[in-house]
C-alpha cells in the first residue's frame, strides 16, 4: 500500500507547481459545461450557440426611482423564463436606504416581466 503510495505520488509531483512558480495559464485547458454531451439530461432540450451582441438601449433593465427597492442597482444574478408570451425575470436589487444598520440587508431579490425581452416592467408586488 505504502509503495504504491510513494509511486503514484512520484509520478505527480513533478506536474505539481511549486509556492514560488507563476502559474501560465495560456497552457490551461479551457472547459465550456455546457455543451451536449456533459449536460446528463438532454430530453426537449436544444443547445444553440450564437455570438451575443450588446443591444442599442442597453442596459435593458435600469435601476429605479429614489425610493424603490432598486434605486442604488439592479444585478442580473438570477433567471429569465418565458412563460404565456411574457419574459419573466428576477434579479438582485439594492436600495438606497442607508438607515439600514448592515449594507447586505439592502440586496433583495427583485421582479420584472416584459413582451419584448427589451422594455421591462417592475409591477409593484405589495
Amino acid at each position: 500500500m505504502r509503495a504504491s503510495f510513494l509511486l503514484g505520488f512520484s509520478l505527480l509531483a513533478p506536474a505539481m507547481t511549486s509556492a514560488g512558480e507563476r502559474f501560465d495559464e495560456t497552457r490551461a485547458t479551457t472547459l465550456f459545461a455546457f455543451d451536449s454531451v456533459s449536460i446528463p439530461h438532454t430530453q426537449n432540450l436544444r443547445l444553440e450557440m450564437s455570438e451575443p451582441r450588446r443591444h442599442p438601449a442597453n442596459p435593458v433593465l435600469r435601476r429605479g426611482e429614489a425610493g424603490t427597492p432598486d434605486a442604488m442597482g439592479v444585478q442580473f444574478y438570477g433567471s429569465v423564463i418565458r412563460e404565456a408570451g411574457k419574459y419573466r425575470l428576477w434579479y438582485v436589487a439594492h436600495d438606497d436606504d442607508a438607515s439600514s444598520a448592515a449594507p447586505s440587508t439592502r440586496w433583495r431579490a427583485a421582479y420584472a416581466e416584459s413582451v419584448d425581452g427589451v422594455s421591462w416592467a417592475k409591477p409593484r408586488l405589495g
